[in-house]
């Protein structure tokens, strides 16, 4: 008796830009779900619903943003149908995401022509950045981890970063914004910042964020890239 055929490998991991608020980006995950969904959200959940309350507050009556963030707030058939699909995960730490991702299971053999499912990491370099791992050398580590997770588990890995609305928390320094792929980040982890007028200067050599995921992810070329 002849095996079943594997699945097909899931298409690269994927990191969006420019940045979507979270409104937006949940809004294209429930728009674009036809397989199982997992999405890790690197903060509490606490923080993750005001955070999520304070974008639709905040968007302009002028723009077709707050129509589509409104969207989220209607509990549509295909809404209710699509959301049962996604698991949501908060991982408050650093600590916590590593740990999840390394401890993350295997799912069974999808049929062939199945889309493979996904697992959606939000905003894992902010959860980087107040801390000493927010480096080359600690960037690597979690993404590393992250595709090794997906892959074991025949999953498509989605990587975004969605700014924090202003009404909601101070952006730190270097805030995530529309260059936040290509902000600068020391080789190794513990590196202290330079002294002077430079506040976001670095001691020793730096790298671009881009540059140390794309090792393994891809860049999408557009807002209307479809996660799935």
């Amino acid at each position: 008796m002849s095996l079943p055929p594997p699945p097909p490998p899931p298409p690269p991991p994927l990191v969006l830009q420019p940045p979507l608020v979270l409104p937006e980006f949940l809004d294209h995950v429930l728009a674009h779900v036809s397989a199982p969904t997992t999405l890790v959200a690197c903060s509490t959940r606490e923080a993750f619903l005001h955070d999520l309350v304070a974008c639709v507050a905040d968007a302009q009556d002028t723009t077709g943003q707050q129509q589509q963030q409104q969207q989220l707030l209607v509990p549509t058939l295909h809404l209710i149908s699509t959301s049962r699909s996604v698991r949501l995960v908060f991982t408050p730490t650093l600590h916590h995401l590593r740990a999840y991702l390394s401890t993350f299971p295997a799912n069974a053999a999808l049929p062939a022509t199945s889309e493979p499912p996904t697992l959606a990491v939000l905003n894992p370099i902010a959860l980087h950045r107040p801390l000493p791992d927010f480096s080359a050398q600690g960037l690597s580590r979690t993404f590393a981890a992250a595709v090794d997770a997906a892959a074991r588990s025949h999953m498509r890995l989605v990587v975004a970063e969605c700014p924090v609305s202003p009404s909601s928390a101070q952006v730190a320094d270097g805030g995530v914004g529309e260059s936040v792929w290509d902000e600068q980040v020391p080789l190794l982890s513990g590196t202290l910042r330079g002294f002077g007028g430079e506040e976001k200067g670095w001691t020793g050599r730096t790298v671009m964020i881009r540059r140390v995921l794309e090792r393994w992810c891809v860049f999408s070329t557009g807002r209307n890239t479809a996660l799935i």
